[in-house]
């Protein structure tokens, strides 16, 4: 091909014309052109500058293309003429190529242009000069059989019932027909069953003249079934009177380009639809294209935001990062699920997830970016929601679990693994409660909660609440274990029956205890009187007797209620214990053995020595009662360390030192249904008549007095086992033995001051003392008492109070308002109540500043003396 090809483009338009240009440029086609828009233009043409090549539209509408084929065939005959058109006029190509035109090429393949050009250029002068003697010897039905086998577009040639009668190589490999398949068939059966109403309509008003051609894209079925789209063009051929002789169908394949043009119908409208922000724009910021999703999460709708800066909706901090992204994107990198910052018309900043992919133009070139962005900021939000929310379960220091509806455990914290491997559950389905399946299904049935479920694994009680979240089908689990809080429930359950029910005993014994004073009083004061005779001598006694074994059952109660007067001391519980051996075999009989274990180097308790023995004695008794037929008694001592798990067995008790006092008998055993009642008041287990039930329960007071424990445990028909822990003290030294006072009974002239509420009593101790020649001046009142005080407070030595007294002025206050005025005076309590039921903290002994009621009038006597001369 020449380097500057001079080619003539007869063509109706300028634009039709550069069309052609470009093409051929883009095709490497170095050339000249002169462009023709009417007959005189192209005559001149040929004249003045020849050209090597004429490029002719076969649709001039003003110039007859079929003229300016036959100008230059007169001038020129050997030029090549290509004819190059939009619409397909069959008709007219026939004539064109039978009166010499080169080839016909198709505006819809311009693709072809170039290589038509060359392989017309290409040929030798001797195969033209051979191919013009060819021609001009070829009929013209020769002339059209070439053009009609060589064309690229599909040609059918019908008969005027639409019947295929003959048919090129082009539209058979289109629609994957053979020749003769065709010839049995009509344009009708190929066509789209949709089009069949409009086929028919077209064929009527060709054959009754209405029209000449129509054109129409149409699908068509392939043999294979495939559907494919056509270019259809239709002309009917006439005779020389206008007679119509056949029709003429030329179809072009147009699938790629139909798909291509849905395809991108199809992306318009997903874009346009999208719900998401889908935004173009250029490499230096330049916004090119906006959909609607973008207004609506930025407040900048289309015509505000096209050919703006992307910048508006980038936060100042976030531009570098957006201009380090582009630079990625023009190396031709896609960047997913990009989480960022973006600015919004309002000012208002959202958190938003992109998608920034590389435009491409017709070459390949990255031009652009096109950005997929999807609003996040409630997700986030949620997310940042559900952190904590997650956080709040995983670190609750109690089990959470999550349930899907069969049961089975979606999610479970630390602190639920934990307290299954605690328990010997390693697997959470074992640490669950049996029956929870069925749970989770009624709770997700009802929409109700399931609360306090307990279980019980290895002697823990495990506590479960269900609650149903039911629009996710899952039950919220949580657990927690209650086994410590069931016990210290039970310990407060236990103390405070214990409590009231020494109420009831410390209020019965305080009113015994007056009336009991009095009764031994006076038989005593009787039996002492003169001459008496001897039957009457014997019912002082016998009443004596009983008073005395009545104020023992009131001690009892006294102690069991903890308002027995502790009268502590530092003692050596060995020595208690060996100083109760010989008492206690006595006790025992032969019948039963009797073994004792003493601890070396044993610490000091503070204690009341009385208490410790009454102990002992309780222990002993129910020991022998429970071995009718003999046994063993063990008495151990030891010391042990109370942890703080050990402590918070009992209220009041700490950690520490314990000296441990232990009782174990090879006896009856304790029924389990009973040990929860032993240290009940009355409670027995003894024939009517056998016990009072007030041993154990005695047991029981005198360890709370001492802020110590005690423990039982019992084996049915072989054994019991009593613990006492008492606390240690730091200086392990013996208790040393008050020594006896002298017993011989002294009185005196001194002037004592009795205040009693009680009638019968006060009436008793004047006249005990006065017996022993005391002056006695009686209030039944503190409020009584002070004016007397007044009156005589020069003359009183001592104060004898009840210490718990009517009218709001109790015996200890009275004995500060009188100290007040005499510093000197000498104070000595009496009491059925322990000084805890006043709140004293008074440093008390018995028989020098306090008498515990009942007491005997001897008792009285030596105590005033003692007190008097103390």
């Amino acid at each position: 091909m020449n380097q500057n090809l001079r080619i003539l483009i007869v063509e109706a338009g300028a634009a039709d014309a550069e069309l052609l240009e470009r093409e051929l440029l883009n095709a490497g086609v170095s050339f000249v052109a002169e462009r023709a828009f009417s007959d005189a233009d192209f005559a001149n043409a040929l004249r003045n500058s020849p050209p090597e090549i004429v490029l002719a539209d076969c649709a001039l509408p003003a110039f007859n293309s079929l003229a300016a084929l036959h100008l230059l065939r007169h001038e020129h005959p050997d030029l090549p003429f290509l004819c190059v058109s939009r619409a397909i006029d069959a008709e007219a190509v026939a004539e064109l190529m039978k009166h010499g035109a080169t080839a016909f090429v198709s505006r819809e393949r311009l693709a072809g242009l170039a290589p038509a050009i060359r392989r017309a250029l290409g040929e030798s002068a001797e195969k033209r000069e051979r191919r013009r003697a060819e021609v001009s010897l070829r009929d013209s039905d020769s002339r059209f059989r070439a053009v009609f086998e060589g064309a690229s577009t599909g040609i059918a040639v019908e008969d005027l019932q639409g019947r295929i009668v003959e048919t090129n190589r082009a539209l058979q490999q289109m629609l994957g027909y053979s020749a003769d398949e065709l010839r049995q068939l009509t344009r009708r059966d190929l066509a789209h069953s949709h089009d069949h109403k409009e086929e028919d309509e077209q064929h009527r008003r060709l054959l009754c003249g209405k029209s000449d051609h129509y054109q129409a894209e149409k699908r068509f079925v392939r043999k294979d079934g495939r559907i494919i789209w056509g270019q259809l063009t239709v002309s009917m051929v006439r005779d020389t009177e206008g007679r119509p002789q056949f029709p003429l169908a030329m179809i072009e394949d147009i699938t790629e380009r139909q798909q291509t043009e849905d395809a991108l119908l199809q992306y318009a409208a997903i874009i346009e639809s999208s719900n998401d922000a889908i935004v173009g724009n250029t490499f230096d910021g330049i916004i090119i294209s906006w959909n609607p999703a973008a207004g609506r999460l930025y407040g900048y709708n289309s015509s505000e935001a096209s050919g703006r800066a992307i910048a508006m909706v980038i936060p100042p901090d976030k531009e570098e990062e957006f201009s380090q992204i582009l630079d990625r994107i023009k190396q031709g990198e896609r960047i997913d699920n990009f989480e960022t910052i973006r600015r919004r018309k309002d000012g208002g900043l959202i958190q938003v997830s992109v998608t920034i992919s590389p435009i491409k133009d017709a070459s390949g070139k990255i031009v652009a970016a096109s950005t997929i962005a999807r609003d996040i900021t409630e997700r986030k939000r949620a997310e940042a929601e559900n952190l904590k929310l997650a956080a709040f379960a995983q670190y609750n220091p109690n089990p959470v679990l999550e349930l899907a509806a069969d049961g089975t455990v979606n999610y479970s914290n630390d602190a639920a693994r934990h307290m299954a491997q605690s328990l010997g559950k390693p697997q959470l389905s074992e640490f669950l409660p049996p029956d929870t399946v069925a749970i989770v299904k009624e709770c997700l049935a009802t929409g109700k909660n399931r609360a306090r479920y307990e279980t019980i694994i290895h002697q823990r009680s495990i506590s479960w609440s269900f609650y149903p979240v039911q629009n996710s089908g899952v039950v919220h689990c949580y657990a927690g274990d209650i086994t410590e809080r069931q016990n210290l429930e039970a310990q407060l359950r236990q103390s405070q029956k214990m409590e009231s029910v020494g109420q009831l005993a410390g209020g019965i014994a305080h009113d015994f205890n007056n009336i009991l004073t009095v009764i031994a009083g006076h038989s005593s004061l009787l039996s002492m009187t003169p001459n008496l005779p001897e039957t009457a001598l014997d019912s002082a006694q016998q009443i004596a007797i009983a008073a005395d074994r009545a104020a023992n059952l009131t001690r009892q109660l006294l102690t069991f209620s903890r308002r027995q007067i502790i009268q502590p001391k530092n003692v050596d519980l060995n020595e208690v214990v060996n100083n109760m051996t010989k008492m206690l075999r006595r006790l025992l009989g032969e019948d039963v053995v009797l073994q004792v274990n003493y601890a070396p180097n044993l610490p000091s308790i503070n204690a009341d020595p009385g208490m410790m023995e009454q102990i002992l004695l309780n222990l002993s008794v129910n020991a022998r009662d429970a071995m009718p037929g003999g046994g063993r008694l063990v008495i151990n001592t030891s010391v042990v360390q109370l942890d703080e798990a050990a402590a918070s067995q009992a209220p009041g008790v700490v950690p520490g030192e314990y000296v441990c006092l232990i009782v174990t008998d090879t006896g009856s055993g304790i029924a389990p249904e009973n040990l929860p009642h032993i240290f009940e008041p009355f409670f027995t287990t003894k024939d009517v008549g056998k016990g009072t039930g007030l041993g154990l329960a005695t047991v029981y007071g005198i360890v709370q007095q001492h802020r110590g424990m005690v423990k039982v445990s019992s084996k049915l028909g072989r054994e019991t086992m009593f613990e006492i822990f008492l606390p240690a003290l730091a200086a392990r030294a013996h208790a040393r033995a008050a020594q006896e006072s002298d017993n011989k009974i002294r009185g005196g002239k001194e002037t004592i001051l009795i205040v009693e509420d009680e009638a019968p009593v006060r009436v008793l101790v004047r006249s005990v003392l006065e017996r022993h020649g005391y002056r006695v001046l009686e209030a039944n009142s503190g409020v009584d008492a002070l004016p007397i005080w007044l009156e005589h407070k020069e003359e009183v030595r001592l104060l004898l109070t009840d210490m718990v007294m009517p009218h709001g002025v109790s015996g200890r206050e009275l004995a500060v308002r009188l100290r007040g005025d005499k510093p000197d005076l000498k104070v000595m309590y009496t009491s059925g109540y322990s000084l805890a039921v006043v709140g004293a903290n008074m440093m008390l002994k018995e028989g020098l500043n306090f008498l515990q009621k009942p007491y005997h009038p001897r008792k009285l006597a030596q105590a005033v003396r003692d007190c008097l001369d103390g």
